[in-house]
């Protein structure tokens, strides 16, 4: 009975781990109280479970099964990392939890070794001191590492191979990536879809083909550039103009102007490629990008998501880059988007240019179309 309210437990402690993620750091109530019971049923059954087990066989189950279950919880429901360096820490974590064995055992207790000071160490305490400086070496690197998209479901794949696609975007795909940048953003069919600054309908028309005729894409042409002899908002109406494209509908109104309560917690995506340092602009005239994030937090439905890609800056230049060389520092934009209430739910390296110094501006010959650009995906928390 004691194995199985111990195997009870480290069910419990997964079970923890994973409503503390939809808790949203505390911002959602139930979830953040089903985390508490469980931390505190996971800790009771443990208790009961050492009345009869050895303490160091029992905490290095339970801690050996809580691991291997969140991670693989995590990989399989968050799209959590399964890097072979990942994995690896993983196992590494589980090899050096392992208890010494007891008197009863038929393995040999692990031999113990002399230090310079002349103390005896036993060789799991080595071990577990080896294991924990690896494992501080290499955490910096693992904190860095970004999430990566999601692998493109078969509605995501057949909506960026539709036929009836313009050359002119096809063209555009490889330096894109619209397959990873989409399931990265979670859009799926029947979800409404605001496609903010649609410029030539790239993304809007692979937005449409994928939510279909049950989803809705908004084209925003922010009302400060309308006046533009492209005539944005005119390109704008012509894709619902276009077969398959009538659940597009173009929309104009001023960048910082709020919804009204009727308009409030309808989206499932806010998308904006390459065009959020474009607010800062001058022939913005001044609009209050504040407002226009937080019209966007109110526009989305609880849960929903505000992706934003563009051109990185050089790191600490915040907005001063926006108008000569097109580019944006990403901490200014991940403060700026946290502030109006969204919490950042992920980042992708997939637009990612190594080689990109920041330095020329985005339209020069060196770097047009091979600039490093940032993915963010921020998520309005539910209620």
């Amino acid at each position: 009975m004691a194995w199985l309210i111990l195997l009870a437990a480290a069910l419990v402690d997964i079970a923890m781990a994973v409503a503390l993620k939809y808790a949203e750091g505390w911002t959602r109530f139930w979830p953040s109280v089903a985390g508490l019971v469980f931390a505190n049923g996971a800790i009771v059954l443990l208790t009961i479970a050492l009345r009869q087990l050895p303490v160091g066989t029992a905490f290095a189950i339970f801690t050996g099964v809580g691991a291997a279950g969140i991670a693989l919880t995590g990989m399989v429901t968050f799209g959590d990392s399964a890097s072979p360096l990942r994995l690896l820490l993983i196992d590494n974590y589980r090899l050096h939890r392992r208890p010494e064995m007891d008197g009863r055992s038929k393995i040999a207790q692990p031999r113990n070794v002399r230090g310079k000071s002349g103390k005896v160490r036993s060789m799991k305490t080595v071990l577990f001191l080896k294991s924990a400086l690896a494992t501080l070496a290499v955490a910096p690197l693992l904190l860095s590492m970004p999430v990566q998209a999601q692998t493109p479901s078969p509605a995501v794949l057949a909506a960026v191979a539709d036929k009836t696609r313009p050359e002119k975007d096809t063209q555009q795909d490889a330096i894109r990536r619209p397959s990873e940048l989409i399931a990265f953003a979670n859009i799926k069919p029947g979800d409404v879809v605001m496609d903010v600054w649609p410029g030539g309908g790239y993304w809007s028309r692979v937005f449409s083909t994928l939510v279909g005729p049950k989803g809705k894409v908004y084209a925003y042409v922010p009302a400060e550039i309308t006046g533009f002899k492209s005539d944005p908002l005119a390109l704008a109406k012509a894709i619902s103009t276009e077969p398959g494209h009538g659940n597009v509908e173009a929309i104009s109104y001023p960048a910082a102007e709020q919804p009204q309560s009727d308009m409030f917690n309808k989206v499932d995506v806010v998308w904006t490629f390459e065009n959020y340092h474009d607010l800062y602009d001058s022939f913005m005239k001044g609009a209050d990008v504040n407002a226009f994030n937080q019209a966007v937090f109110k526009r989305l439905k609880p849960g929903g998501y505000y992706i934003i890609v563009d051109h990185a800056a050089v790191a600490g230049t915040g907005l001063k880059h926006t108008e000569d060389l097109h580019r944006i520092d990403l901490a200014t934009v991940k403060a700026e988007v946290q502030k109006a209430g969204f919490v950042l739910d992920g980042e992708s390296s997939v637009l990612a240019i190594p080689g990109d110094d920041h330095q020329l501006k985005v339209f020069d010959p060196a770097v047009r179309g091979k600039t490093d650009r940032f993915v963010l995906r921020f998520k309005k928390p539910s209620r």
